[in-house]
């Protein structure tokens, strides 16, 4: 059993070895699952242990939801993934679940305790004398003598034939394989595993890349959001950014090779345009970037003539922003 991002939690059978097969889709839950576990009662009897961030819920074998521990390592950290000890020790008589934890701060750690708490809490009968030796049913290999030689690509099938793993293939299983032969766009250097020609990427290989060829100077806590006014010339032409956060709010303006040519102070910017030949008289017309200020609920401009002589500009358009 296993589960992940999906909110889906999967079973394939271990009797056979699944070399090629797909898993069974069996639940699906509301939140994004972070771990799993199974915790044998009797035979053919199980309990589905899922953890989520901040939380473990137990399953019957039919998954049936018994009921949710609520896990408190602390202020940030979350679970990352559990196990279960189905035995007795000297402190924990119904055996111990181990958790995994991370958090931006504190790193990866872990914790365990008892698993009594479960049962209590759940009314449910322990079992510590399960042992995985002796279950040969519950994960079976074939039991041919090695005629053909698989290697490390695949588990013989037959007294003649080879069942390969995924990523390879051939009668010995020793010719590897990629996804969609890597597209065509790479070459196949392992198991599923393409190294991708210059602009390309993805696990085959067909996701076009874009690599930058110039990178803008670090302005502030977080330059965001490019517009690029487009000058006459084109080879003059400007990116526009804005710094959305308290630190330095405001706007930057760099040339096409990620320079930074000035800034101008506003009120935590939020999204940056250009509107061009914009007019202001009967006769003249101007080009404007131009952003909606957070921080004061105003328009904020600066026509195209002053960012090029790089002077501050001092029109501010003052409009109030209204929720609609």
């Amino acid at each position: 059993m296993f589960g992940g991002s999906d909110k889906k939690i999967y079973t394939f059978p271990t009797s056979g070895f699944p070399t090629q097969q797909n898993p069974t889709t069996i639940a699906e839950t509301e939140e994004e699952i972070i771990g799993a576990a199974v915790y044998e009662l009797a035979k053919d009897d199980y309990l589905y242990l899922v953890a989520f961030e901040e939380s473990i819920t137990v399953y019957s074998k039919k998954f049936k939801e018994l009921g949710t521990i609520t896990i408190d390592a602390g202020e940030g950290l979350e679970l990352s993934d559990i196990a279960t000890l189905q035995s007795e020790t000297k402190t924990a008589d119904a055996g111990l679940i181990a958790y995994a934890f991370e958090s931006d701060e504190a790193g990866k750690t872990f914790g365990v305790s008892s698993l009594e708490a479960f049962f209590k809490a759940f009314d449910i009968r322990k079992n510590t004398k399960w042992s995985p030796k002796g279950h040969d049913d519950e994960a079976k290999l074939p039991k041919f003598p090695a005629v053909k030689n698989c290697g490390d690509g695949g588990i013989c099938a037959s007294k003649t034939t080879c069942e390969c793993y995924i990523g390879f293939a051939g009668a010995d299983c020793s010719r590897i394989t990629c996804k969609n032969d890597c597209s065509g766009n790479g070459s196949c250097v392992a198991a599923n595993t393409c190294k991708c020609k210059a602009g390309f990427a993805g696990d085959d290989c067909s996701t076009i890349s874009v690599v930058a060829q110039y990178e803008t100077e670090a302005n502030g806590a977080d330059g965001d959001d490019p517009a690029i006014w487009i000058a006459p010339k084109a080879n003059n032409s400007l990116i526009i950014t804005t710094t959305k956060s308290e630190d330095n709010p405001g706007l930057s303006v760099f040339d096409l090779k990620g320079k930074k040519l000035q800034s101008f102070s506003a009120e935590e910017p939020n999204n940056v345009d250009v509107i061009y030949a914009f007019p202001i008289s009967e006769t003249e017309k101007i080009d404007l970037a131009y952003a909606a200020c957070r921080g004061d609920n105003t328009l904020w401009s600066v026509t195209s003539s002053h960012i090029i002589s790089h002077k501050m500009c001092k029109i501010t358009l003052e409009i109030e922003l209204v929720a609609i």
